[in-house]
């Protein structure tokens, strides 16, 4: 194999790994706020997540939309940054479970079920975008 498939093979992994630690951020901020009651309210902050995440994961979807590469891997790629930061959801879980006494046994189940979930959504919907990305793309050639 050259360097250069090898290279580029390799380089989707930073964007998605950077990807998912914004989505991390995006977590962690907003459950913060919603903690310390940060005004306007509970409900905003859990809105304000969901858009932010949703700018972010457009945004992959479109910076993969660039890469000329298969529909399906300019998918797969946003997909796993999503089952990345669920997996983190998943432990963050798990270990705000363990404080509040005895654990229970399907929280485990959390670290399979979740990104399995997110992902075929993420997927699906990545796809679908990115298919109406390039007919358009090609329409205006």
């Amino acid at each position: 194999m050259s360097p250069e498939t090898t290279a580029g093979r390799k380089s989707w992994l930073g964007p998605a790994l950077l990807t998912a630690a914004g989505y991390a951020v995006i977590g962690a901020f907003t459950a913060w706020a919603t903690r310390a009651g940060v005004p306007p309210s509970h409900q905003f902050w859990r809105y304000t997540a969901w858009g932010l995440s949703s700018v972010l994961f457009a945004a992959h979807i479109w910076y993969e939309s660039t890469r000329q590469q298969p529909r399906r891997s300019a998918a797969l790629h946003p997909t796993v940054a999503v089952m990345i930061a669920t997996a983190m959801l998943a432990a963050s879980a798990i270990v705000h479970n363990l404080g509040r006494g005895p654990m229970r046994p399907m929280m485990w189940l959390a670290f399979v079920i979740w990104p399995v979930l997110t992902g075929v959504g993420s997927f699906l919907v990545a796809l679908l975008v990115l298919a109406l990305l390039r007919t358009r793309q090609a329409a205006a050639t």
